[in-house]
């Protein structure tokens, strides 16, 4: 049996993008507010807004 090198190509792409994506980690980050505006604020989008959180 030989590999046509179009297989070996995809093959080689879906464990690199497998790889690369590795495991799902969720983690909180959180920062110190001292010193920041920080607040929830609303964009609008459209007819309608989004909330958001913003630090500045």
């Amino acid at each position: 049996m030989t590999i046509r090198r179009r297989d070996l190509m995809l093959g080689s792409l879906a464990a690199g993008f497998a790889l690369a994506a590795g495991p799902v980690a969720a983690s909180t980050l959180n920062t110190a507010t001292a010193g920041l505006i920080s607040g929830f604020v609303s964009i609008p989008v459209g007819d309608r807004t989004i909330p958001a959180y913003r630090a500045t």
